[in-house]
């Protein structure tokens, strides 16, 4: 059996890594010869990148204003 790590890089609380990631979840899910384990790094606690919006669409700034 072949094993893959999916790692959802995103820990935004408006991440669109969800969607995708639940796709490819059903998707392996159907194959007996696979198995996908997920690994979510909103699963850690990590303190940086937890801006609603990446800081290149706020001007750069991190926390969503304007520097």
């Amino acid at each position: 059996m072949l094993k893959i790590g999916m790692i959802i890089g995103s820990t935004r609380p408006n991440r669109f890594a969800d969607m995708p990631a639940k796709w490819l979840l059903d998707g392996a899910a159907a194959l007996n010869d696979l198995k996908l384990e997920t690994l979510d790094l909103r699963d850690y606690k990590l303190p940086f990148f937890n801006e609603p919006a990446p800081p290149a669409y706020t001007g750069g700034a991190p926390g969503g204003g304007l520097a």
